[in-house]
This record gives C-alpha cells, sequence and structure tokens, in this order.
C-alpha cells in the first residue's frame, strides 16, 4: 500500500470501520496506552503472528511481518527481565527486612549479657547502648546499618571480656544485612533498566502493529471476512494481567 493514500482512506472508511471492528480504537496506536495490558498485547501478537504464519496468501508484505515478529520478541525478552528482577528485588526486600530484624533482636538479646559483664552505669556499657536499647528498636533499615557499626566497634575494643560466639555472630548478621541490601539495591537498579527497556519495545511494537493493522485494512477494503480473518480482538479485551507484574512496579525506598 502506498502510504500516500492512507489518509484517504481512513476519512472515507472510518464510519465503516468503526461498526465492524471498533476501528477508532486502532487509529492513534492505542495500543500503547494503558487501555490494553502487556499482556493482552502480548496474546493478541502471537495470534496475528500465529495467523501470518499459516497464511498462503498474506497482504502484509513479508517484511512487516518479519519485523513485527523480531519486534514481538524483543518485548517478550525484556517482559521476562521484568519480572526475574521483580521477584529478585521483592526477595532482596524480604531478606533485607529479616537480616534488620535479626540483628535488633541480637542486639536487645544480648543487652542483659553486657549489662551483667560491665554494670549497666558504666562508660563500656554506654559504648554499647548511648541511649538504651530505644533508639536500636525504633531505628530505621538504614538507621540499624550505622548504629550496628557502632556496636561491632565496641565489641571489637572489648573482644577479650566477650564471648568469641558474641563477636562472630554479631559479625555474621552485619555481613547477613549487608549482602541483603546490596541484593535489593542492585535488583531495583536492574528492575527499573529493565521497566525502561520495556516500555521502549512495547512502544515500538505497538506502533507497527497498528501500521500492520492498518495495511491489512486497506487491502481488504469492503471484504469484513477477510480482514477478521487476521485478527481476534476478542484478545483484547480479556485482561489477564500477571499481578506479580505491575503496569509500574513500585520503587521500594
Amino acid at each position: 500500500m502506498h502510504y500516500l493514500t492512507l489518509k484517504n482512506f481512513q476519512l472515507r472508511y472510518l464510519n465503516k470501520y468503526i461498526s465492524i471492528m471498533n476501528y477508532s480504537r486502532l487509529t492513534k496506536n492505542l495500543f500503547g496506552s494503558r487501555t490494553f495490558s502487556r499482556n493482552e498485547i502480548n496474546l493478541f501478537t502471537v495470534d496475528l503472528i500465529s495467523r501470518l504464519t499459516t497464511m498462503q496468501n498474506s497482504v502484509l508484505p513479508t517484511a512487516d511481518k518479519t519485523l513485527l515478529i523480531n519486534l514481538h520478541q524483543d518485548f517478550v525478552n525484556t517482559y521476562g527481565e521484568l519480572a526475574t528482577n521483580s521477584a529478585v528485588q521483592k526477595g532482596g526486600t524480604m531478606s533485607r527486612q529479616d537480616a534488620y530484624d535479626a540483628i535488633v533482636a541480637f542486639i536487645v538479646r544480648e543487652e542483659g549479657a553486657i549489662k551483667a559483664k560491665f554494670g549497666k552505669h558504666t562508660p563500656i556499657y554506654t559504648e554499647f547502648y548511648p541511649q538504651g536499647l530505644k533508639e536500636y528498636r525504633i531505628a530505621t533499615v538504614e538507621g540499624i546499618k550505622v548504629l550496628a557499626f557502632r556496636y561491632s566497634a565496641a565489641a571489637a575494643k572489648y573482644t577479650a571480656q566477650l564471648s568469641t560466639d558474641f563477636v562472630r555472630n554479631l559479625t555474621t548478621l552485619q555481613t547477613a544485612y549487608a549482602d541483603a541490601r546490596d541484593t535489593q539495591v542492585s535488583s531495583k537498579s536492574n528492575r527499573k533498566s529493565a521497566q525502561t527497556e520495556l516500555q521502549k519495545n512495547r512502544k515500538a511494537l505497538t506502533e507497527h502493529l497498528s501500521k500492520c493493522i492498518l495495511i491489512i485494512a486497506a487491502n481488504t477494503i469492503e471484504n469484513e471476512t477477510a480482514f477478521n480473518s487476521y485478527f481476534n480482538f476478542g484478545l483484547l479485551l480479556v485482561d489477564n494481567e500477571n499481578p506479580a507484574i505491575p503496569e509500574e512496579v513500585p520503587v521500594t525506598p
């Protein structure tokens, strides 16, 4: 089809196709909006590619079909990457919270041992608990990192008076927290990158998908049966988006 005639085609046949195929939804690249979920876009494209593959005399040029397949594959790949990174980030957040809880529990639990060893109102006790237990109990997940470092520094000064298990267990907990935090931070960055890439690939796919529909429509004018043989528009009306991968993944602080 010559694209110079596309505008005339749209103006002439728009009213006819609105009633036949809800054409107004397809003339502004609405596939790229939030009107349709990612999964609906995927299902519709998979179905179209399948139909094009089995047709002996498709009106869609081979180059456009090939490009559609490639753009769809890029879309699917980044969709999968986003799912993976979202799951890793969620797991990292849970692991970081578990590590936070474990450090706080250790410090609270060992307060009795420090008090028994050095006395509650001594300078050494104050090095471990300058404000008592309260600041540990209300510390944020980031604040506990600083407090645990201070606590560890005090433990290192008095290693001889403390048990080997005390120092070893504290070190293990700090390492677990640092590892969990690193995993969460890196997975959040990867998830954001995958989100950006997915948006770019979705835009490219949906723009080409709209172009393909217009090409097919232009070549099947006055032949509703031929046009509909290419598409299952019902797949655009069934929103079974994977709830684990929302359209916009919330960013965890």
